[in-house]
């Protein structure tokens, strides 16, 4: 599991953390090249990237970025238990819910 920030050695150069490997040198210019295209467009798709979607609770579709696998997949609310961070409902006077 990435520790918070844990993605600014993949952005920025850093004498902190050990060298990058191969893969993870990959993986860095492509992160580099969606956030700067986000930053440039407001989209980080490109030609030749794995494609972005955009996030939508419905649809549940998150990007992996990982040196091993780029791409969209799903179940992040699921794993991540966000149900638990949505308010219960509120029962009103006269039977309604809020």
């Amino acid at each position: 599991m990435p520790f918070h920030a844990s993605e600014l050695a993949y952005l920025f150069p850093m004498d902190s953390v050990a060298p990058l490997t191969p893969a993870q040198r990959r993986l860095s210019a492509t992160m580099t090249a969606y956030w700067a295209r986000f930053a440039a467009t407001g989209d980080p798709n490109a030609p030749g990237t794995a494609p972005w979607p955009r996030y939508t609770a419905d649809g549940d579709h998150i990007q992996v970025l990982a040196a091993d696998r780029v791409g969209p997949t799903t179940g992040f609310a699921a794993d991540h238990h966000c149900t638990f961070w949505q308010p219960a409902p509120v029962p009103i006077p006269g039977g309604a819910v809020r």
